[in-house]
């Protein structure tokens, strides 16, 4: 009986020192979840801010582009203005020139 005893007290004991190592490990499990969903929190946070300031680039970037073919048309009107301009200019010189021959011709002939 007394081996019987020390058999059982031994079995109880070495049950005890299961539980407890399986009551640590719990632990440790529940720590570790707790800080993998901590790290998932601020990793969908990351991903947020990222993908928030991927949109405002995209955003800011395709406004600059439509602004700069805006500046290129503008670019483009006022250049055809400047080119019609210049080409009403000399011809309004030439047919200033052409009247000032006119009436040197007819300053000539009064002179004769």
């Amino acid at each position: 009986i007394e081996i019987l005893k020390s058999q059982l007290n031994a079995k109880v004991t070495e049950n005890e020192s299961i539980i407890a190592c399986k009551t640590s490990l719990e632990e440790k499990l529940n720590a570790f979840g707790t800080q993998f969903k901590a790290l998932e929190k601020e990793s969908d946070a990351y991903k947020k801010q990222t993908t928030d300031k991927l949109d405002s680039v995209s955003t800011e970037r395709n406004e600059l582009t439509k602004r700069m073919s805006e500046i290129e048309q503008e670019l483009k009107e006022t250049k055809d203005k400047l080119q019609k301009s210049e080409e009403v200019e000399h011809g309004t010189n030439e047919g200033l020139r052409a009247k000032l021959n006119e009436i040197g011709g007819l300053e000539k002939r009064l002179e004769e």
